[in-house]
Formats: structure tokens, sequence, C-alpha cells
């Protein structure tokens, strides 16, 4: 099939957006949500509601606010968030609901960040 570009050319440019607000949901789930301006979020879901597959989520202004991986529910692979003005903000790999590779944090103007974190586990109670 022959395209004549001065005909179709209208046509892609309006698709591109669509096209890239498409997920790649993996099989046995379903894309849900809607990207900017429909929706503030778009992501695969297990018919079960649990997200499995990638996750976007988006400030009001329609700027990517996270791009984040989930399996049978929890954060599984890449994970990365951005600051409203664009900046990358945050980027690490998660390993079933755990932070698996030291996640590298960015302020709003791109200078790199340590973040101190205190985990606090709770003991469990013993008989009385």
């Amino acid at each position: 099939m022959r395209i004549r570009r001065i005909c179709h050319r209208p046509l892609l440019l309006a698709l591109l957006p669509v096209m890239a607000q498409a997920l790649d949901c993996p099989p046995g789930t379903t894309m849900q949500g809607a990207a900017p301006p429909a929706g503030d979020e778009l992501f695969c879901a297990l018919a079960d509601g649990r997200r499995h597959g990638p996750y976007q989520s988006w400030y009001g202004s329609g700027q990517l606010m996270q791009s984040l991986n989930f399996k049978n529910g929890l954060e599984h692979g890449e994970q990365r968030a951005w600051w409203p003005n664009g900046q990358l903000m945050m980027r690490g790999e998660s390993v079933l609901g755990k932070r698996y590779r030291g996640f590298d944090h960015w302020d709003s103007s791109g200078k790199p960040r340590q973040l101190r974190v205190k985990v606090i586990t709770e003991q469990p109670k013993r008989g009385r």
C-alpha cells in the first residue's frame, strides 16, 4: 500500500499524542484511567484491580509526575518521578515492593540530594 505523505501527514500528527500515551500492558491486564487532558493517571491492571505493568501519572499542568512499574500490586522494576518543572526527582529499582537498588534523588534544580531515612519496625507484642 502506497501512502502519500501530503494527504496523511495531518492525520499522523494528530495521532502522535495518543500513541505516546498508550501503555504496553502485559497479557492478562487491561489499561485503566486516562492521560491528560482527559485524566491524570494511566496504568495496567489485573482483573482484581491490582496494578500490574506500567503506571504513569501527571501533574495538573500535564507534566509527567511518575513513571512506575508494578507486579501483582507491588512496585517492581524501574521507578522514576519528576518535579513539576520537568526535572528528574527520583530514579531507582524496586523488587516486589522493596527498594532493591539505591534510589537516586535530585532537588528541583537538578542538584543530587541524599535522603536520610529512618526505618522503624514494629515489634510483635508478647503474651501477657
